[in-house]
Parts: C-alpha cells; sequence; structure tokens
C-alpha cells in the first residue's frame, strides 16, 4: 500500500492499480460534495446518459440516502473507472441520479423512516433552514477509483460490485467499459425505434435488453449468412463486436442506421408482430396450438440478418414481398415440425453448432425460396379454407389459430410443401391442426375408439 501525490492511498497487484482515495482530503476530480455532484453531472451530462443504466430507484429510496446524507448516515461509496479525461460510474449511478434529482428540485423526499421534518420537501424548501442545508452541504461522498485496462478484471469487478441491489448484467457493463459511437448508435436505436419495440415486447427496455439484442444483430450481420467464424460464449461474442468496434466513423454508422431501421420497419408491415416469437403445436389436451408470450432470440438472429439483407435496395424488397406468405408458412414449418432448427433456437442457443444450424437451415430456405418459379401460394388461400370450414380434418373440433393451420389432402396427408408449390393445392384441400397432423395416427385411433 502507498500514497500518491495527490494524497490518495493505492494499493498494487501484478500490473493493475487499485486507488483509493483518502477520506480526509479532498479528491481531485472525483465527485464527494452534493452541491459540486450537481455542477459536475450537468458539465458532463451527455457522458452520463450515454453509458449509464437507466433510472432503477423509486422515491422512497432517493428519500432514505438525502436523508443520511443529512443526517451523517455513511453511505456506501462510488466506484469509478478513469477512460482518459473522464470519469466512468461503476457503482453508484441510482445515488448520483438521486442526489442530482433532488438539487434540481424534482424530488419530494417520502417515507415514514426519515427525518419529519424532512417530509414532503424538495430541495428549495429546506435551502433556508440552516438545520438541513449545512449539514448537506458539509455531507461527503467515499470515492474509489479503478485503474487498470484488464477487460476481465473490470468484468469482474462490476459484477461483484452491487451496493444498490440491482445486479448490473453483461450488456450494461458493456455499456460502461465500451462507450463510444458504436455504444452510442446502439443505444440510440434501442429506445428511439417504436417499430423495434413492437416487434420485441414484452422485453422490459429497463435493462438494457433492447440494447444487446441490437448487438445481437450487428455481430452476427458482420460474419455473413453463415457466420463460421462465431465463436461462443455468446457473451465474448459480443464483447469482441463492441471492443472491436468501439469508434466507428460516421459513415459506418450512418449505413448500420439505416439498415437497422430498414430492417425492423419492414419485417413489421410485412411479417407483423409474432415474427420472433416461437409458435408451440398443441398437446394431447388441448390440439390448439399458440405463440410463446416473449420472443425467442435465435428467430430474432435469422429472421434479422436474413431480411436485413433484402432491404436496401427496392428491387430485393420487392423480391421479399412477392413471397412474404411462403417465407412465412416456412418459418411455421422450420418452427414446429424441424426438429434440428426448433432445438437450434431452444436453451442453450449460443452452442456454436446450434448456430450455424440455425443460421444455415434459415438461409439456405429463404435462398430457395427468393428463386421459386411459382409463387402462387399466399395466406389467402388458407383463410378462404378457414372461412369455409373452421374444423379440423384429423379430429374434427375447431382451430383457434390460422397460423394453426396445415393444408392436407382429402387422404388426411399433408401435400407436400404446399406452400412452395401454390398450384398443387386442389379444391377439395382441407386444414388440419398442426399437432393432429404430426400425431394423426393416435388421434385417428382415439377416435376410433371413441366411435364404438
Amino acid at each position: 500500500m502507498g500514497k500518491n501525490a495527490s494524497g490518495q492511498y493505492f494499493i498494487l497487484w501484478d500490473d493493475n492499480k487499485l486507488i483509493v482515495p483518502n477520506p480526509d482530503l479532498e479528491v481531485e476530480n472525483a465527485k464527494d460534495n452534493p452541491e459540486q455532484e450537481v455542477d459536475n453531472d450537468k458539465k458532463n451530462k451527455s457522458e452520463y446518459d450515454s453509458f449509464q443504466r437507466n433510472e432503477i430507484w423509486d422515491n422512497h429510496k432517493k428519500s432514505r440516502l438525502i436523508d443520511s446524507l443529512i443526517r451523517g448516515i455513511p453511505i456506501p461509496p462510488l466506484y469509478l473507472t478513469e477512460e482518459g479525461n473522464n470519469y466512468i460510474v461503476i457503482d453508484g449511478q441510482q445515488r448520483i441520479n438521486a442526489i442530482v434529482k433532488f438539487m434540481d428540485d424534482e424530488l419530494k423526499l417520502s417515507g415514514e423512516d426519515i427525518d419529519d421534518g424532512l417530509k414532503n420537501k424538495k430541495y428549495n424548501n429546506i435551502k433556508g433552514n440552516p438545520k438541513f442545508s449545512s449539514l448537506l452541504l458539509k455531507a461527503t461522498i467515499p470515492v474509489i477509483i479503478i485503474r487498470t485496462d484488464d477487460l476481465e478484471l473490470k468484468y469482474e469487478i462490476f459484477a461483484r460490485l452491487n451496493t444498490g441491489g440491482m445486479h448490473i448484467n453483461t450488456q450494461e457493463i458493456r455499456n460502461c467499459i465500451f462507450h463510444g459511437s458504436y455504444n452510442n448508435l446502439i443505444n440510440e436505436l434501442a429506445y428511439k425505434n417504436s417499430n423495434f419495440s413492437k416487434l420485441i415486447a414484452p422485453l422490459n427496455p429497463k435493462r438494457m435488453k433492447y440494447s444487446e439484442l441490437i448487438l445481437r444483430f450487428f455481430a452476427f450481420q458482420r460474419l455473413g449468412p453463415y457466420p463460421e467464424d462465431y465463436v461462443h460464449p455468446m457473451k465474448k461474442f459480443l464483447d469482441k463486436e463492441m471492443k472491436e468496434h468501439q469508434n466507428l466513423d460516421e459513415s459506418d454508422l450512418k449505413e448500420k442506421k439505416e439498415n437497422f431501421e430498414n430492417t425492423v420497419n419492414f419485417i413489421g408491415d410485412v411479417f407483423g408482430e409474432t415474427i420472433f416469437k416461437k409458435f408451440n403445436i398443441g398437446t394431447h389436451r388441448d390440439y390448439n396450438g399458440k405463440y410463446d408470450y416473449k420472443i425467442c432470440t435465435g428467430l430474432f438472429d435469422v429472421v434479422m440478418c436474413g431480411i436485413s439483407r433484402y432491404v436496401d435496395k427496392e428491387e430485393d424488397k420487392n423480391a421479399i414481398l412477392k413471397c412474404k406468405d411462403i417465407i412465412r408458412e416456412e418459418l411455421l414449418y422450420l418452427i414446429t415440425a424441424d426438429k434440428d432448427f426448433i432445438n437450434s433456437i431452444g436453451d442453450h442457443n449460443y452452442e456454436k453448432l446450434k448456430v450455424k444450424t440455425r443460421f444455415d437451415k434459415f438461409f439456405n430456405s429463404l435462398s430457395n425460396i427468393i428463386k421459386l418459379p411459382d409463387t402462387s401460394f399466399s395466406l389467402e388461400i388458407k383463410k378462404n379454407f378457414y372461412k369455409k370450414d373452421k374444423k379440423c380434418y384429423i379430429c374434427d373440433k375447431e382451430i383457434n389459430k390460422i397460423d394453426d393451420t396445415i393444408i392436407v389432402n382429402s387422404d388426411k396427408n399433408i401435400i407436400d410443401v404446399y406452400w412452395r408449390e401454390g398450384e398443387k393445392i386442389p379444391i377439395s384441400a382441407h386444414l388440419s391442426h398442426r399437432y393432429c397432423y404430426y400425431n394423426k395416427n393416435n388421434i385417428l385411433n382415439k377416435n376410433s375408439e371413441n366411435n364404438i
């Protein structure tokens, strides 16, 4: 342990240095007084907004912090890391937000366990009261500054520091470590595109899950249609993407932004809000299938990357529009009947073989469909059959969703890849539950027994 010229205590281990400011001294460039904290925060507002987590604390937690500062109750230190001339908050952003809101007169103190003289008061209400204002201005906040270039060590520090009781996730850590033009773009796209929000609902936007999905899209897109160079685990794959492209130039940023916006807008308009959700066929208790409530990241990967290749030119978009219903039907087939594809988008979909499998299958399907000479199949064909008879041709029970249907002939056999050869569908065809067709023999035997 030693002491540097600024009066800061530090501990050395290997090539890394942990700097601990002396709590009895003013810490240069670090925030230790609430008034000074507000001034500094306003000066660096854009930097804080660009890489910190969203506001998580409720009014009561913020009030307790202000109450603690005024009453001289010790509070946990702020942990910062130094990046050039800037200090990045590792742990303590919720405390900084609370203090700034109070000093800006935007926080009314509340809670049974705070001083009675502070209840329902804002900063301007106590400013003229020497009992409270002088105590607040004298309050100090301990600060610990960490300096290291070791990426894994930074992750470990971020993950372990959890004084506010809110576990920081991997994207929130990336947001702090890799702040720059690329990170700014990702966060801008995450929170300013309403179509994207609709497509990935009900995913929670508060913990940077939107940002991580966009990063995931950009990372896989960079590898091309068949991501042979993907290396798991996903965490390291995404870290590498952020680290290597931390500060993109304006032309790259513009290109990525336009392609992303074109992709989500096109997908939303053409394929609808269920496109990233897995469809589950029915069960022996209920033959009707249904969509998952949440999106499937494995589906998000392939659909976003696949469609993104066809949205920047009108002729490419027209090629997709021409066979949009075929693509949709093919995807429903993959997620309900192709066991390898189903496995590749399920649990542990970050594994290399699963990544390769789902990209290979979807991209091959997409490529083959676009080349089809016959694109006569449309969703209207199924809708017309559905209007004519909503009952399943195999179980004789009503089908709830059009996406839960497949077209079968009079012998109760599926018309082979009918969506790729629409002209083969006879007028006498029927609809079946997906579950009923895949379990046809069991269903027919059960119906036979019930009729005896």
